[in-house]
């Protein structure tokens, strides 16, 4: 077995079209599964290399000599949505995930480490025919979680359970690629990687936004940081329909871009080739809302973000 975690060059990242159709339902406990995730507007970003958004003008590298499928790059041109276009429709689950609960020992595993101030890991190895690997993760209740796993034939699978209160979060018969889930309990998470029927490599994105509260009277909150390793960081915020929403990224040279979507709608409200770094809105509907910090070039870059609802 041959395991590589950290962030992948641009010569292995798969171009996918981000104006395609949503692949990717939005879940809230049991979270939700569906086929992929190549035209969701938020979560393309995601997908891509910590490279997310190449200078104007920078080599584009091509794919994977060996053809296999990894994480997407911003190739399609992208426009601003306005926040009243219609949301881009959710698939229909083939089968709706059960939460179950077990009284197994927790199983061990790897444990994926994020850098200081990453909200992403990036995994990449192989995995023999029918295999299982183990992987752990520790988030928090009311963090969003986010994996994807990409191998040749899309059949490397996995399955999601926490590992303090034994709730299969998403269950092994679903055979999932892609999945996400808000989380309600503060706790390690296995992730368990399943081969088919022959050796496969595999790379997988596991993405934890970090959630922004408010001080009590407040209606504003800063965050600053880096890019560790040329990663998209992540951060989720909670707001009322009609509330506006302004949005100030200050960094060194231009080096990071914003993004928006909302988390339960799917919907892009701000998309990262717009380029910019402020934004206003006025919030169309009650729910989460992912903001993206994403450097140009893959670069490592300091950034201040400045955030008010009002």
């Amino acid at each position: 077995m041959k395991i590589k975690t950290g962030s992948l060059p641009l010569s292995k990242i798969r171009r996918q079209n981000e104006e395609s159709n949503l692949s990717l339902e939005i879940g809230q406990t049991t979270g939700r599964v569906c086929d992929g995730l190549a035209g969701n507007p938020g979560l393309s970003n995601f997908r891509r290399s910590p490279h997310a958004l190449p200078r104007s003008g920078c080599h584009q590298h091509s794919h994977d000599d060996a053809g296999r499928p990894l994480l997407v790059s911003p190739t399609a041109a992208i426009t601003l949505v306005a926040a009243t276009e219609t949301p881009v429709p959710l698939p229909t689950l083939t089968s709706a995930p059960t939460l179950t609960s077990t009284s197994a020992p927790a199983a061990s595993g790897l444990r994926l480490r994020f850098a200081t101030g990453a909200t992403a890991s990036i995994t990449e190895g192989q995995i023999q025919a029918g295999q299982a690997q183990n992987f752990v993760v520790g988030a928090n209740a009311r963090q969003p979680m986010i994996i994807m796993v990409d191998s040749p034939n899309q059949d490397v699978t996995f399955s999601v359970t926490g590992q303090k209160d034994g709730i299969v979060l998403l269950p092994a018969s679903q055979k999932a690629t892609s999945w996400q889930a808000m989380l309600t309990t503060s706790q390690d998470y296995l992730i368990r990687l399943y081969g088919s029927a022959s050796s496969a490599n595999f790379t997988m994105n596991v993405v934890i936004p970090a959630r922004i509260d408010f001080e009590p009277g407040a209606i504003s909150a800063q965050r600053s940081g880096s890019t560790p390793d040329g990663l998209i960081v992540s951060y989720v915020l909670r707001a009322k329909a009609g509330q506006k929403m302004k949005l100030q990224l200050d960094t060194p040279d231009g080096s990071t871009v914003l993004g928006l979507y909302g988390y339960q709608d799917g919907q892009p409200y701000l998309r990262s080739t717009v380029e910019v770094t402020s934004f206003e809105l006025t919030l169309p509907a009650t729910q989460d809302y992912i903001i993206q910090v994403i450097p140009r070039g893959g670069e490592v870059a300091d950034y201040e973000l400045d955030v008010q609802i009002n």
